[in-house]
């Protein structure tokens, strides 16, 4: 039967919200609903009655194409997720079903560019969340081994170093402050949680920093 002359079967299609499209053995358009000429940013008046290379250059050296003539020479069915270029070369995502039907292939099509955009989205907070995590950890960890740095610049002077190993040591100081600054950077970037406090051993704490002020062991 015509594809004009299909009746009731027709307007149900042209009132379904998936895309429907029909192209021959020529990949002439034959068929489209409202839904699938939205889809392609066209009319139907503008696509029927012409070919997809016509209506859309460059599509045959596409992998949807080379989907398509193999559905049509295997005679079975298939599907994909294809990402669509559009002549203004925006981008826009389609999960396709193909079937082959004698005149040629039906490809059914459902926009998923909005849904692909809000995916790309939690992917990228969800990296960013992971690399946050990441730079608090390596902060932390930095933070610590400059408290160990500007505790021996401390120890240093208070030993009672001469003029010229003086300056070395306030070089060092001031090295380690501006690197503490940036960990500071990192964790606001990381946005970290406030250290909390805990008690400590004062003894065994400076013993960490600098061995020889360890409190002598017992015996």
């Amino acid at each position: 039967m015509p594809f004009g002359t299909w009746g009731e079967p027709r307007e149900i299609l042209d009132h379904l919200l998936e895309g429907v499209q029909v192209v021959d053995r020529e990949w002439r358009y034959v068929y489209l609903n409202p839904a699938a000429a939205r889809q392609g940013r066209s009319t139907a008046e503008a696509l029927l009655g012409r070919t997809m290379p016509e209506c859309y250059p460059g599509i045959e050296n596409t992998p949807l194409f080379e989907k398509m003539a193999a559905c049509v020479a295997s005679g079975r069915a298939d599907r994909m997720l294809n990402a669509f270029e559009f002549p203004d070369g925006s981008t826009g995502w389609f999960e396709l079903r193909m079937t082959p039907v004698p005149i040629g292939l039906m490809i059914m099509s459902i926009d998923v560019t909005d849904q692909r955009r809000i995916d790309a989205r939690k992917q990228q907070s969800s990296r960013l969340e992971a690399l946050g995590r990441m730079a608090g950890g390596v902060a932390h960890d930095f933070n610590n081994l400059l408290t160990a740095i500007l505790a021996h610049v401390d120890f240093a002077e208070l030993a009672g170093s001469s003029a010229e190993l003086g300056g070395e040591l306030q070089a060092v100081r001031s090295a380690a402050l501006r690197a503490a600054s940036l960990t500071q950077q990192l964790l606001t970037f990381a946005r970290a949680r406030p250290l909390t406090s805990e008690r400590v051993d004062l003894a065994d704490a400076v013993g960490e920093v600098s061995p020889s002020c360890a409190a002598p062991s017992a015996g």
